[in-house]
């Protein structure tokens, strides 16, 4: 069952609670296991057109993605 969802174009990225998956077409394309609970899904475009995941966790993390592996990460405070 999805927990979030993000739609770009005929791209669709779906999460449940630790899996990620980012479908073109209807075509399964990439996806991630994520050491935590996903809370919400965005994408960023880039300058070549493909686009960027963004995964907001529930561990205050916010995790960008390359494709289907971990790129960069950034802790939330407040």
């Amino acid at each position: 069952m999805p927990v979030c969802s993000y739609v770009e174009g005929a791209d669709l990225l779906l999460c449940g609670n630790y899996i990620y998956h980012q479908y073109h077409d209807c075509q399964d394309v990439a996806y991630y296991l994520c050491s935590d609970q996903m809370n919400d899904v965005l994408a960023l475009p880039t300058e070549n057109r493909t686009l960027t995941p963004v995964l907001a966790c529930a561990d205050r993390m916010i995790r960008i993605l390359q494709v289907s592996a971990f790129f960069w990460a950034a802790l939330i405070v407040h």
